[in-house]
């Protein structure tokens, strides 16, 4: 390469094999996702994303976009959905309201239900669902809350969140209860 000359990184050819054509209504069909088609990728999410300032790998443009075009194995097994900060900068830049933060959330929801998610935000579920906790308490936080004078976190509590994960089905998607029955 000569001197002024800028390389620019070519992807891997698209090809229709790797589309899902369903991938986009699958989305906007969901509340999160009900206006993914109004974007039509004019750039200003990616343009003010705090997260994209800070790596050049994340851009909301590109994950809409790759959302609309079908690349779903692409989109929900990969990490560009779990970079998403949700600060909704990009909503408040959006010209067709697209709520871009929502539909991102919608994609976690699909790439988690089947099992696409981070092993470490599935163990920080675990966590949750077993103590109510998002990361195992220490001693040194119940003296903290001793020093505000707060109460311990009661019991009942920690059954009503197992309740709510339970009635949801959120507690079969962390432990994968239903695959392992298949």
């Amino acid at each position: 390469m000569s001197k002024g000359e800028i390389e620019v990184p070519l992807r891997e050819p698209i090809h229709s094999k790797d589309l899902d054509p369903n991938f986009k209504n699958e989305v906007s069909d969901t509340y999160l996702g009900r206006n993914l088609n109004a974007c039509y990728k004019c750039g200003a999410c990616s343009g003010g994303c705090p997260v994209g300032l800070v790596t050049e790998i994340y851009k909301p443009r590109e994950v809409i976009g790759k959302t609309i075009l079908g690349l779903r194995d692409e989109i929900l097994a990969g990490d560009l959905i779990w970079l998403c900060a949700t600060c909704y900068a990009c909503e408040d830049r959006c010209p067709q309201k697209v709520n871009i933060a929502d539909v991102n959330l919608a994609l976690r929801n699909i790439a988690f239900r089947e099992g696409h998610a981070p092993k470490a935000l599935v163990e920080q579920a675990k966590v949750m669902i077993e103590t109510g906790w998002v990361q195992h308490p220490t001693a040194s936080m119940d003296k903290k809350r001793e020093e505000l004078g707060l109460k311990r976190l009661s019991k009942r509590a920690l059954e009503d969140l197992q309740k709510i994960v339970e009635a949801t089905g959120f507690y079969d998607l962390v432990y994968r209860k239903k695959e392992e029955e298949k």
